[in-house]
């Protein structure tokens, strides 16, 4: 049988052949065009720098109490307590008021702050006890950061009453862990102990503690544990636990959990504890910094020739690139890579712009970041090392924008000399190890932020994960670091990647997995939302015979994130804006507009919640 086609009919079919033809190659161009790999699809014109970030109300003794809320703090305004509830409010949004004393401290009842922070290692309990009481009579919630010594608090009972403990048991006992019980800091109920082998590599945790039993109807937080556990954990030694003294509540602290500022989460989470609800913006951004990979020159070649039988760049393509994959891809992170163009300058050895070009098209394909590392293997070298980088990055021909950095915080003064080299043009955000002598993160200078990492996944211990939670519940923020120096410059079998890639993956894979309500960002990505996050303030209120929280946020730039805790209540819907459930009585929120209402409701009342 012969089909016959018409003039017409085949003008027509060719036609649509053509068109369709034509749409094709003209969505591979615009597919080429979108996957450029020299586009750092993550860098973005910031609207905020260093002038547009809050700053809160710090008032002493003389000065009027601070508007808004606020938060009272007695003792010194110096130390590691003090550094932690700074950074706090100014997280936090919110005014500060400090009294170097108790006798100092006075409530203005029309007035009055959210809680007394108190740092009980400096307390006069002769002179301060009876004093506590009075202020206790002002119905304002009261926080110890810090305890007495157990020897001061056994010669004065009333205090010893104040704080919620009926009777100390010893005044040092060893445990063998610390059990965090749920829906306090976020990431669930957890027990750190050694039950294997590996444990006992993470256990750096204080194990001789004071034994204190406290009063019934106190409420435990955070205990220690004993080998053979009691079945009534009351009699157990309690690390944080919150006494009802009449009409109002005393928190009491007993460790060091606000010594760092990761204490700023525990401190979050026990306001929450004393308030209706809680509501605070955080940052939601996860990151995970790879430093000083991929390698772009050969070097170090007879060691990596002994171990892996491969040179530096064969060891990074073949090897640690596919495995560095394998573990994002299981866990959810979008890499930022801060190359090592080289690590010593003294010697021979150039980078390769073909190796730069392999890991540009890579990292565009796996949804990561690339940024350049100022580390060296070499004392004093930085200044040769921006000249030359600069050098090499000028005769590469593409535009990408490095606009993430990794420096050691020790070498930022250096730099800051630096900065005017070409090589430095489009950095934004400079990423560094973490340290107790700055902010978590700040402005670096006027338009240039710094992000510290908060954890190193090959260093992580017991109480790297108690710090990891208090971050996550006062920032949902995190930056794992993960520095490939050792791995290409080994020192001994630790060093070798074998033994490192299990330790990341398992980290990974095991203590991120309750905060995956939070999203995974690049550097430049949580750059953009650190800028937004200092600049915001916001009021939120509630009426008394209401179930609607109404928010509003000041300096809002396209999108804010808060967290909200709630007491029994769940949200039934939300206008402007969306909120995601991170675990019971906690919610992420995203704010779409400078205005945005919760609705709440008690699941009581409804069987379903939409």
């Amino acid at each position: 049988m012969k089909f016959l086609v018409s003039r017409r009919n085949f003008i027509v079919i060719t036609m649509m052949m053509l068109v369709l033809f034509g749409l094709f190659q003209f969505s591979l161009v615009m597919k080429d065009h979108g996957n450029r790999y020299d586009v750092n699809d993550f860098a973005a014109q910031p609207s905020w720098d260093a002038g547009s970030a809050y700053e809160p109300q710090v008032c002493s003794v003389g000065e009027e109490e601070p508007d808004g809320n606020y938060i009272a703090f007695i003792g010194k305004n110096r130390g590691d307590v003090y550094r932690t509830v700074e950074q706090w409010c100014t997280y936090s949004k919110r005014n500060l008021m400090v009294y170097a004393s108790v006798g100092e401290c006075r409530v203005n009842r029309e007035n009055p702050p959210l809680a007394i922070l108190i740092n009980g290692e400096e307390l006069n309990p002769e002179s301060d006890t009876q004093r506590l009481k009075a202020l206790s009579n002002a119905h304002v919630p009261m926080i110890f950061c810090t305890m007495p010594g157990v020897d001061v608090i056994q010669q004065y009972p009333d205090l010893m009453t104040f704080l919620g403990i009926d009777m100390i048991m010893a005044e040092s006992v060893d445990i063998v862990g610390v059990h965090i019980f749920p829906e306090f800091v976020l990431g669930g109920e957890t027990m750190y102990q050694v039950l294997r082998p590996e444990d006992e590599k993470k256990m750096d945790l204080e194990l001789t503690v004071p034994w204190y039993h406290t009063f019934n109807g106190t409420k435990s937080y955070i205990i220690g544990m004993f080998e053979e556990q009691p079945e009534d954990t009351d009699v157990l030694p309690s690390l944080i636990w919150r006494y009802s003294t009449g009409d109002n509540q005393v928190f009491a602290v007993c460790g060091d959990f606000i010594r760092d500022v990761s204490g700023m989460g525990y401190l979050e989470a026990m306001l929450a504890e004393l308030s209706r609800y809680d509501i605070y913006p955080v940052v939601n951004a996860q990151n995970c910094s790879i430093i000083n990979f991929p390698a772009l020159s050969n070097e170090n070649s007879g060691k990596l020739s002994e171990i892996y039988s491969r040179s530096m760049l064969s060891l990074d393509r073949d090897l640690l690139w596919p495995n560095l994959i394998s573990v994002m891809e299981g866990s959810g992170f979008s890499p930022t890579c801060f190359l090592a163009p080289q690590y010593t300058y003294s010697k021979d050895g150039e980078p390769s712009e073909e190796e730069l070009v392999f890991y540009l098209k890579q990292m565009k394909e796996q949804n990561a970041e690339v940024g350049i590392s100022m580390e060296t293997r070499e004392d004093g070298a930085l200044a040769q090392k921006v000249e030359e980088d600069g050098k090499f990055f000028a005769e590469v021909q593409n535009d990408y924008h490095y606009s993430a950095l990794y420096a050691k915080t020790d070498e930022l003064d250096e730099l800051e000399g630096l900065f005017s080299n070409a090589l430095f043009s489009n950095v934004q955000t400079i990423v560094t190890e973490k340290t107790t002598d700055r902010p978590l993160f700040e402005y670096w200078n006027d338009h240039v932020t710094l992000q510290q990492a908060t954890q190193d996944v090959f260093q992580y211990k017991f109480s790297d994960d108690l710090k990891l939670k208090g971050y996550e519940t006062a920032l949902g923020y995190c930056n794992i670091l993960l520095d490939m120096m050792d791995v290409e410059w080994p020192e001994d079998e630790e060093d070798e990647w074998q033994k490192r890639s299990e330790t990341a993956s398992s980290n990974i894979m095991t203590y991120w997995k309750p905060f995956e309500g939070f999203e995974r960002t690049t550097a430049s990505e949580s750059d953009l939302r650190v800028r937004r996050f200092l600049a915001l303030d916001y009021t939120d209120s509630r009426k008394e015979d209401e179930d609607v929280i109404h928010v509003t946020v000041e300096n809002f730039d396209e999108q804010a994130f808060f967290i909200l805790r709630t007491h029994n209540e769940q949200i039934e819907e939300m206008e402007g804006g969306t909120y995601t459930e991170l675990e019971t009585g906690a919610y992420l929120i995203e704010a779409e507009k400078p205005e945005f209402s919760i609705s709440l409701i008690t699941p009581s009342d409804h069987e379903v919640v939409e």
